[in-house]
């Protein structure tokens, strides 16, 4: 996936997924030209993508339904894109490709706007990374997503009710009429498509061209016998109408892009009071700096916490803190060195590591509340890690932290 350069692109582009995870950038008409318009008459060209992404989210706050909504969807596609290739491979889901993960993260979008909070964190990319990695967890462990996110296009199709279907493409803003006429291909899609099952009932492969035609004929019987006057479709046209129905089906339950245009833009605020300045960097460097910079908050309140409680510790647990991490003695070598039994030392050790439990416990409440991280396993090994090498700093040669 190339990287979007351009603002106005990164604020009214999409990604589209298409055969192998490949994937190609599609602009939305509606967004485009909005972004242009504010560029050209009230930001000044340094005003970077993360101000912008600040401003939309201030405008979306006071307008959920203006254009700034498609304009931070757009925005956080990269994000969805790094948040699907983090988690694909920690699940082991063959029938579920990088498209279905990156859908299961866009579709979670509306929650990380309403989450995120720019008062305690001024990144929203970096926020909707960690956000969306949790949505996707989440999402595939309860099982609670919408049909849209995992199926495939065609199981999506077979799998959709009539009434999802007229709601999709009423929205979308087709005629009673024309609705009518998709709906009848559709219910003959649904009595001549029977799909091979190789990757499950979520993941069924295209109609081949036998059954395009097929099913165009069975269109052109039972259409033509009701409406005479109506005109014959061919097998092309009815794989369109199809192709049509899924986008819509999509849009309506899990909306990225097809909804966009309909929404109009009113705003009375300029740019120049709510943006603030800051050079332009790539995301995958924010990512990492955030990152880094959680690192370094995390170590100084460990190195706060850890610093206090130990100088409270009786000369007993003082001991045997620097035998185990400073010196690394085993516990063998800890009952010879005191010359107490190797079970003492066992109940000792344990009550060492319900401590450092403690701490951890400390620690994770201090990482949600003020780093605004959600505590997933990963996270939390991570601090225990972070635990760990403070003692052995702390009782080594070093004591720096």
């Amino acid at each position: 996936m190339l990287p979007r350069q351009e603002i106005v692109e990164i604020f009214s582009s999409f990604l589209q997924f298409s055969s192998g995870d490949s994937t190609k950038w599609v602009s939305d008409s509606g967004l485009h030209q909005n972004m242009r318009r504010y560029l050209t008459q009230s930001a000044p060209p340094q005003r970077s993508n993360l101000a912008w992404a600040l401003y939309w989210h201030s405008v979306w706050q006071n307008q959920p339904k203006s254009l700034a909504r498609g304009h931070l969807y757009a925005y956080l596609q990269e994000v969805g894109h790094k948040a699907a290739n983090k988690m694909k491979p920690r699940f082991r889901l063959p029938e579920y490709t990088l498209g279905d993960y990156f859908q299961i993260a866009i579709a979670s979008v509306d929650k990380v706007l309403k989450g995120f909070d720019p008062v305690r964190n001024s990144n929203l990319e970096v926020y909707a990374y960690y956000k969306l990695c949790n949505l996707i967890k989440d999402g595939l462990i309860k099982e609670g997503l919408e049909e849209a996110n995992v199926r495939s296009d065609w199981s999506l199709l077979q799998n959709s009710s009539e009434k999802q279907i007229y709601k999709s493409l009423q929205k979308r803003g087709l005629s009673v009429a024309e609705i009518e006429r998709y709906i009848f291909a559709w219910e003959c899609f649904k009595l001549v498509y029977v799909p091979k099952k190789p990757r499950g009932n979520r993941q069924l492969d295209a109609p081949d061209s036998t059954t395009w035609e097929a099913i165009a004929q069975l269109y052109n019987q039972e259409r033509l016998t009701q409406l005479p006057q109506s005109e014959p479709l061919n097998a092309a046209t009815i794989q369109k109408l199809m192709t049509v129905c899924i986008a819509a089906i999509r849009a309506y339950m899990a909306p990225p892009t097809a909804s966009l245009d309909a929404s109009v833009f009113n705003e009375d605020n300029t740019l120049q009071d709510i943006l603030p300045s800051s050079d332009t960097t790539s995301l995958a460097q924010l990512i990492d700096d955030e990152e880094a910079q959680n690192r370094r908050s995390l170590l100084q309140q460990i190195n706060s916490l850890l610093s206090n409680a130990i100088a409270h510790l009786d000369a007993q647990t003082k001991e045997l803190f620097e035998m185990y991490y400073g010196e690394g003695l085993t516990q063998k070598e800890i009952a010879s060195q005191l010359q107490i039994s190797q079970p003492t030392v066992s109940r000792r050790l344990a009550k060492l590591h319900n401590l450092k439990n403690e701490w951890l416990l400390t620690l994770a409440k201090w990482t949600q509340a003020t780093l605004n991280i959600s505590l997933t396993p990963d996270v939390i090994n991570s601090m225990s890690g972070l635990l760990d090498e403070w003692l052995e700093q702390h009782y080594g040669k070093n004591n720096d932290v």
